[in-house]
């Protein structure tokens, strides 16, 4: 599937603010479930686009993500970012490897993981990976099937039927345990609870954001306003599978991923910060995904 996607974000304070600065993490890699064919990112200070040899850092952050940061040394009162992404889906089925490798059972806890999942395994110092009332749930909600990949799918199928979508209720600094007693949020706190709950299981987890492809614009209900954010999970006999526990499905030629980490924070693909006391800060973000066709044109607009 080619898609793409236009990300427009802008933010404006209500005074000026000293050092504002953003690092974003909006730069998919190619791998075997994308391809990246053209990618535009802009950003402007009220109104002035960034001037290309001004102070902008890339780096490679803990997680493997490209990362960008601007920061301005005058005071600014506003700033925006553009996205614009041509991208080549290729992952058609979730569920290609052996039939068999979903009822291989969790590891013993003396499993030697590969290296590249490290830094996804529940840590003893981390209270988001310890939080007994999320390993409890998960233990019980699970006990009913006996592969590891049979226990994470039955999760997020629970997750997407019994949890509601409910925006302003969280944040992003909301524990897993207090998703699992409010039982709502948003995409971001679904995974997280998937995450938890697979890390308390045994399984190395992280948290992905990035793009979902939702049909056709005459079918929705309007442009999502903000990304989307699902799980990741490591199975030693399949590797890296990704859960969207609010759609209930396993990650597909639908998903754009643009970043990973071990939480949201690891991945946000937009962070700001600014000196100022008492300022007052509002932010709108909208995105559209659409189907196009080869040549990145656009092919479902109207229908």
């Amino acid at each position: 599937m080619f898609l793409k996607i236009a990300q427009r974000t802008e933010c404006r304070y209500s005074r000026p603010v000293d050092r504002a600065r953003i690092e974003y993490r909006v730069f998919p890699a190619n791998d075997p479930d994308q391809r990246v064919l053209g990618l535009e990112v802009g950003v402007t200070s009220s109104g002035v686009p960034l001037d290309v040899a001004g102070p902008e850092a890339v780096f490679i952050d803990a997680w493997g993500n490209l990362c960008r940061k601007v920061e301005w040394s005058r005071p600014i009162d506003s700033w925006s970012f553009t996205v614009d992404l041509f991208v080549e889906t290729l992952r058609q089925n979730p569920f290609d490897f052996p039939l068999s490798a979903v009822r291989l059972p969790i590891p013993a806890d003396s499993h030697a993981w590969p290296a590249e999942v490290h830094g996804y395994i529940r840590w003893e110092y981390d209270p988001w990976d310890n939080d007994p009332e999320v390993k409890a749930w998960a233990i019980a909600q699970s006990a009913s099937e006996s592969g590891a990949f049979q226990k994470i799918q039955f999760l997020m199928e629970i997750i997407s039927k019994e949890f509601k979508f409910c925006m302003g209720r969280t944040d992003v600094k909301t524990p897993p345990g207090e998703i699992l007693k409010l039982k709502m949020g948003v995409c971001q706190d679904f995974a997280t609870l998937l995450i938890a709950s697979s890390r308390a299981l045994g399984l190395p987890a992280r948290y992905v954001s990035g793009y979902i492809y939702e049909g056709p614009r005459a079918k929705r209900q309007g442009p999502a306003p903000v990304g989307h954010g699902w799980a990741e999970i490591f199975f030693p006999e399949i590797g890296w599978r990704g859960f969207d526990p609010l759609n209930g499905i396993l990650a597909c030629h639908k998903h754009v991923r643009t970043a990973q980490g071990r939480w949201y924070a690891d991945a946000a693909p937009v962070i700001g910060r600014f000196t100022g006391m008492g300022v007052e800060q509002n932010s709108r973000t909208e995105i559209h995904v659409d189907m196009a066709d080869a040549s990145g044109r656009i092919v479902e607009l109207n229908e």
